[in-house]
């Protein structure tokens, strides 16, 4: 099941390499629970995969020029925390802003520095 979940992500964003990149990166193997835990949070939300994937792209650049670790699992609930509070204006608002502007105003208190 993981693999058939992983090639429904693959095929979500044919045609971006980074995004791409991004989830052979994190979702290649057989880590049946984060895949399991996207598409969980995904359904619940009305933002299409993709912009999810975009989400967590974001999220990761953004722990980064903080100089912040914060582990996936982690990333996914705060992205659905993020598409929750912005539910009410999906269809005006993508989730990637819709996080980006979450971080920027709230931060991740949870994500440990980088030493």
């Amino acid at each position: 099941m993981a693999h058939l979940k992983f090639d429904i992500l693959v095929n979500e964003v044919v045609g971006f390499p980074l995004l791409h990149s991004y989830i052979e990166a994190n979702f290649a193997g057989d880590d049946n629970e984060l895949l399991d835990l996207l598409f969980t949070k995904a359904e619940d939300s009305p933002y299409p995969l993709q912009q999810w994937v975009e989400a967590l792209l974001r999220f990761e650049q953004w722990l980064e020029t903080h100089r912040l670790s914060h582990p996936i699992a982690n990333q996914i609930s705060y992205v659905a925390c993020s598409a929750e509070a912005g539910s009410a204006y999906a269809t005006l608002t993508q989730l990637p802003d819709q996080l980006f502007d979450m971080l920027e105003n709230y931060g991740c208190d949870d994500a440990e520095p980088i030493q």
